[in-house]
């Protein structure tokens, strides 16, 4: 999906409707309507707040913490919150 993230909307649009029926153009669909959307509802100033020093770890957490949402590891906050401590 990072891929994909990196690529204009517009153009994974375009694969989408190009893509035959399938598993793949059903992941595009998927990315396009859900998957893009999901963010932690940890950010910055949460981070801060816990005590972490602003840096490039907070890239890491907040990816690693939108990909255990998106693989279903991380349901709740709460388990947001401990999934990271």
């Amino acid at each position: 999906m990072a891929r994909l993230e990196e690529l204009p909307l517009t153009a994974v649009y375009a694969v989408f409707l190009a893509a035959p029926d399938g598993q793949a153009r059903q992941n595009l669909h998927d990315y396009i309507e859900t998957w893009r959307h999901v963010k932690p509802k940890t950010n910055g100033h949460v981070l801060k707040k816990r005590g972490l020093l602003p840096g490039p770890r907070y890239k890491q957490i907040l990816q690693r913490l939108r990909e255990a949402w998106l693989d279903g590891e991380v349901k709740t906050v709460s388990e947001e919150i401990i999934f990271w401590i």
